[in-house]
């Protein structure tokens, strides 16, 4: 198992890499919402993430969600705990600002403080899954080439559809609509959704139930030993 703060690949986004992988998997966040993570969405001792509207500090741009896109996530210990360890980090590095994804580097200072470009996101995320996906046989890395930031998205939507007796939260269509943000989804044909709509799912399952998108090492890689 390949400890994550050591490893060369952990320093990409400024080593927030893990972080991106969790709000995803964990939260179901979009692109332009992790770009946009501002600490202060994060209410610590609810456990609840806030996806609202922000404006950067030092250049005054806002960014505005859709009215359906504007919610409040309970989100498991684990993800907060993560994101506690991860603002410690940054605090000790002097990376420290606004944004959860902190933007610049030492070649490009004048980022700093400002919303990371969701390019930069999907590219590191891109170089991530080479590497991950390298050691492969060629039929298998075809199969995860296409998988992309927001197919994070897609898996964490998908969970929560899914019956709980197939290792899913098994909630119904308009919570998941509500926790995901969207005004519409259609689900995958496999996905059964009748459920009960107040189960709240432990997120432990990322290690076990990536396999619908990564293989278990590139859990493993960016994420460490299961958490339970």
């Amino acid at each position: 198992m390949l400890d994550i703060s050591t490893d060369p690949a952990y320093q990409w986004l400024s080593g927030t890499l893990s972080i991106v992988v969790r709000l995803g998997l964990y939260a179901g966040l979009r692109n332009s919402e992790m770009a946009w993570f501002d600490w202060d969405w994060i209410e610590w001792d609810r456990r609840v993430l806030h996806i609202i509207e922000t404006e950067c500090k030092i250049t005054g741009e806002r960014w505005v969600p859709k009215d359906f896109e504007m919610r409040a996530i309970d989100v498991k210990g684990e993800l907060i705990e993560a994101l506690r360890r991860e603002h410690q980090r940054q605090e000790e590095a002097g990376l420290l600002n606004q944004f959860v994804l902190p933007a610049g580097s030492p070649q490009h200072p004048g980022y700093r403080g400002k919303p990371l470009s969701q390019d930069a996101i999907e590219k590191a995320f891109k170089k991530m899954m080479g590497a991950v996906l390298a050691p492969l046989d060629e039929a298998e890395r075809k199969k995860k080439e296409g998988i992309t930031v927001y197919s994070l998205r897609h898996t964490y939507i998908t969970f929560l559809l899914r019956r709980e007796r197939d290792g899913g939260a098994g909630l119904d269509p308009a919570t998941v609509m509500k926790r995901a943000g969207t005004a519409t989804y259609e689900p995958p044909r496999s996905i059964c959704t009748r459920s009960r709509s107040t189960t709240i799912p432990r997120i432990d399952w990322v290690t076990d139930h990536a396999a619908d998108l990564l293989d278990t090492r590139a859990a493993r890689y960016l994420l460490g030993p299961r958490m339970g």
